[in-house]
């Protein structure tokens, strides 16, 4: 039975993805701007779901060094 900890972070993940996506969506829908706008947008972005990965990570690290 998986615990209860773990089925929060199922949730925060659809949460975050779900974000991310709409996020993605707006950004589409706006005039296109420079080609350099889109490089420095994609690399925030990316930044920002790196950082979120890195907090859910950090959820399991007690479970990883714990000997």
């Amino acid at each position: 039975m998986p615990s209860r900890r773990a089925q929060n972070t199922h949730y925060l993940v659809l949460a975050g993805f779900s974000l991310l996506a709409l996020v993605i969506v707006i950004l589409i829908t706006q005039p296109p701007p420079m080609p350099i706008y889109w490089l420095i947008r994609g690399a925030a972005l990316l930044g920002y779901l790196t950082i979120f990965m890195a907090i859910l990570s950090s959820a399991y690290m007690p479970q990883l060094v714990r000997f």
